[in-house]
């Protein structure tokens, strides 16, 4: 909560000043408390509302193009990407006092229009981006935009027919991480990576969203943006044994703990036990 106020503050922020210098043109005073019509959508841990004790926070910022005229386009653009630099430059911050989130912007253009967006989903989303998107959430700026684009998505994420390339994708990138981070072999604790190691946390991740995909075009239920959620919700409509969703939950919250308490000495973004004694 703490993560989408500071975002929402900080993009307010920077879009009146815009308004102001009368760099977005036919927005208003009135038109800051929706930022103009930009939406900043938490992706990942915080779009799941599962912040670690030291995240850095997820974010892919679009806006609304339906608020600016055809020709103010590029002009509008340009002023709403050096506001969601601005924004994210203000966050994580080094000063005196700290920093306030470790922002990383997902998305090249830095903030793209949501007609740009839906047509690059729509003709060149892959399987992992569709995974991705079960824990998107509108957090700061035109929530009402942003809702509306995360619905014009439902066809991509939650597709009607799911072929058996798309589940093996799913389960060859899980493979990959695995490998080209060097976690196979045995598992030991010293160094043992708790998020992207064997059995950790990004793996229970992966094997809750695949079923999650699998199942969630006929069932809205399952469309649960946390994973202990979407454990239990697969659990209640019968796509996992309840003492497979149990186990998994208590190893998920296991491993989070870990990974809090590594990250609670000297603020580190580290997923890793140390390898000393």
């Amino acid at each position: 909560d703490f993560a989408a106020l500071a975002c929402d503050i900080a993009l307010k922020a920077e879009i009146a000043q815009l308004v102001r210098r009368g760099k977005l043109p036919g927005q208003g005073e009135a038109d800051v408390a929706e930022a103009a019509g930009l939406v900043v959508l938490a992706m990942g841990k915080m779009g799941a509302g599962e912040l670690n004790y030291s995240s850095d926070i997820d974010l892919i910022c679009l806006f609304d193009e339906t608020r600016y005229d055809p020709d103010d386009f590029h002009g509008a653009r340009q002023s709403l990407v050096r506001a969601t630099r601005n924004m994210c430059a203000t966050l994580s911050e080094r000063t005196g006092d700290g920093y306030v989130f470790r922002t990383d912007p997902s998305v090249t253009p830095v903030c793209m229009s949501m007609a740009a967006a839906e047509t690059y989903y729509e003709s060149l989303g892959r399987t992992w981006e569709r995974a991705a998107y079960i824990k998107a959430n509108p957090v700061a700026g035109d929530i009402a935009a942003g809702a509306r684009f995360i619905k014009t998505l439902r066809p991509f994420v939650w597709r009607r027919h799911l072929d058996f390339a798309a589940i093996q994708d799913a389960h060859d990138m899980r493979l990959r991480i695995r490998q080209s981070k060097g976690l196979g072999g045995p598992v030991t604790v010293p160094g043992h990576d708790m998020k992207l190691g064997r059995g950790g946390i990004r793996e229970i991740e992966f094997f809750t969203q695949t079923r999650q995909l699998i199942a969630g075009r006929r069932d809205e239920s399952l469309r649960q943006r946390g994973t202990v959620a979407g454990l239990q919700a697969l659990e209640a409509r019968d796509w996992l044994p309840g003492d497979i969703s149990t186990r998994l939950i208590g190893y998920y919250r296991a491993h989070r703990e870990v990974e809090h308490r590594i990250q609670m000495v000297h603020d580190p973004q580290t997923h890793k036990v140390p390898a000393s004694e």
